[in-house]
C-alpha cells in the first residue's frame, strides 16, 4: 500500500522558499498527459478559474521545477500563485497519481481555501476515493466540515494533560473546542423564573446545565400557543425541545389536548395528527392536588427538620416555618426571599437547593428529570 503525506509545508508560497535574488530564468513545457489534464480540469472547477494551460517550469542547471498555468490570457508560475491555489494543484496531482488502495494523509485541508473551494475539493475527494478505492484522511479546524457528516467519517480529538481522546460524534463540547462558543441544543420553555430555577437545578444535578437553554413564556396557556407555532413552522429541532407546565392547571392529558385544539384548529387528518403529537412535547411538575407550586414548595421546606450542617439551609427552613399563611400563592416563596434579603435569582436558587433535600423532591421533578436523563447521552461526549 502506498502512503502519501501532504503537510502544511505545501501551504508555503514558493516565492518564500526561493533564495535566488536575481532574475529567475526557466524553460516552460505544457503538460498534456492524462493526469495533468485531469488536474487542470479539476483545479478550474474547484477554484472557479478557467485554466487553459498547465505547465512545468524548469530553472536552468539548478534542477528546480515550478508548476505554472495560463488563465485569462496571463501565464504565471507557482512563484506568482496564491498559496491556496498552489496547494490545490499539489493535492490534485498527489491524488490522481496515487495507485489504487493508497492511503493519503492531508494536514489541515482547509488552510488558505475559501468555503466554496473547500466544499468542491471535498466532493472531488469523495468521488475519486470511491472510484480508485483510496483512503483519504485529513485534519481540519473548520466547523463547516460538520455539514458533510453524512458522508465524511468525522472524529474529534481532544488532548488532556496525560492523553488524547477521540470522539466519534459531534457533541456541543466539540463545537466549543472549534469555535469557543457554547452550544445549548436542549431548549426548555417554562412559565416563570421559579420553574426556570428548578430546571437549572435538575440539569445541574445531571451535569448537563451548560447544554440547556431555558426560556420563560408566561401564563400557562401560552405554552400551547408556543408549541402550536413550533409545530406549524415545522421546527427542525423540536425533538430537543420541552414545554413545561407548573402542574397546577391542565393536569390531565384531556385538558392539555383541549388547549392544543383551541390554538391548533382544523379537522383534517394532518391537523389531528399534529394535535395528538403535541402532547409528547409537554411535561409538568408533579404537585399535590389543589396546590400552587410556591405553596407546595413552601410546604416541603416546612416539613424538613433544621438540623443540617449547612446553617444557611437551617435558616431558610426556620424562616419558612415562620410563614403560616399568605394572601397570594407566589408570596409563599417571595416572603422567604424578602426576609432573607436576597436578590431574587440568588434567593430562588437557595430556596430550591433546600427543597431538593426533601424526600418528595424526586417525585416532584420526575417528568422533567426523566426527559433530561434521556437527552444526557445525546449531549455528553463518551
Amino acid at each position: 500500500m502506498t502512503i502519501s503525506f501532504i503537510g502544511i509545508k505545501t501551504c508555503v508560497p514558493k516565492i518564500e522558499e526561493e533564495t535566488q535574488k536575481s532574475i529567475i530564468q526557466y524553460s516552460t513545457q505544457i503538460l498534456s498527459d492524462d493526469i495533468s489534464r485531469q488536474v487542470k480540469e479539476k483545479a478550474s472547477w474547484i477554484l472557479n478559474r478557467d485554466y487553459t494551460e498547465y505547465h512545468v517550469n524548469t530553472v536552468g542547471s539548478k534542477n528546480k521545477e515550478y508548476i505554472g498555468v495560463k488563465f485569462n490570457n496571463q501565464v504565471y508560475s507557482a512563484l506568482s500563485m496564491g498559496a491556496g491555489e498552489q496547494r490545490i494543484f499539489f493535492i490534485l496531482k498527489e491524488v490522481f497519481q496515487a495507485p489504487k488502495y493508497s492511503l493519503i494523509l492531508i494536514d489541515e485541508i482547509d488552510l488558505l481555501l475559501h468555503e466554496d473551494a473547500l466544499d468542491k475539493l471535498l466532493k472531488f475527494l469523495k468521488e475519486i476515493s470511491k472510484k480508485n478505492k483510496l483512503q483519504i484522511i485529513f485534519t481540519t479546524h473548520s466547523q463547516s466540515i460538520i455539514k458533510h457528516s453524512d458522508w465524511i467519517n468525522i472524529r474529534h480529538l481532544s488532548s488532556t494533560l496525560d492523553k488524547t481522546l477521540c470522539f466519534n460524534e459531534t457533541k456541543p463540547d466539540a463545537i466549543h473546542r472549534l469555535t469557543g462558543k457554547q452550544e445549548r441544543p436542549l431548549e426548555i420553555f417554562v412559565e416563570d423564573d421559579l420553574t426556570k430555577t428548578i430546571v437549572k437545578k435538575i440539569a445541574g444535578e445531571l451535569g448537563i446545565s451548560k447544554y440547556v437553554s431555558i426560556t420563560e413564556y408566561g401564563a400557562a396557556k401560552n405554552c400551547f400557543t408556543l408549541l402550536a407555532g413550533m409545530l406549524l413552522k415545522k421546527t427542525e429541532n423540536l425533538e430537543e425541545m420541552l414545554f413545561i407546565l407548573d402542574g397546577d392547571v391542565y393536569q390531565t392529558e384531556d385538558e392539555k389536548l383541549k388547549q392544543i385544539k383551541s390554538v391548533l384548529t382544523g379537522s383534517d387528518f394532518h391537523t389531528q395528527e399534529q394535535q395528538t403529537q403535541a402532547i409528547k412535547y409537554i411535561r409538568q411538575l408533579v404537585l399535590e392536588q389543589g396546590n400552587a407550586p410556591e405553596k407546595f414548595l413552601h410546604k416541603l421546606i416546612r416539613e424538613l427538620t433544621p438540623d443540617y450542617q449547612n446553617n444557611e439551609y437551617n435558616e431558610i427552613i426556620q424562616v419558612a416555618k415562620d410563614i403560616h399563611i399568605s394572601d397570594e400563592s407566589h408570596n409563599y416563596i417571595n416572603d422567604i426571599i424578602e426576609r432573607m434579603d436576597e436578590e431574587r435569582a440568588v434567593g430562588l436558587k437557595k430556596v430550591i437547593d433546600v427543597v431538593a433535600q426533601s424526600e418528595k423532591w424526586n417525585e416532584f421533578i420526575k417528568e422533567v428529570k426523566e426527559w433530561l436523563e434521556n437527552k444526557k447521552t445525546k449531549v455528553l461526549e463518551h
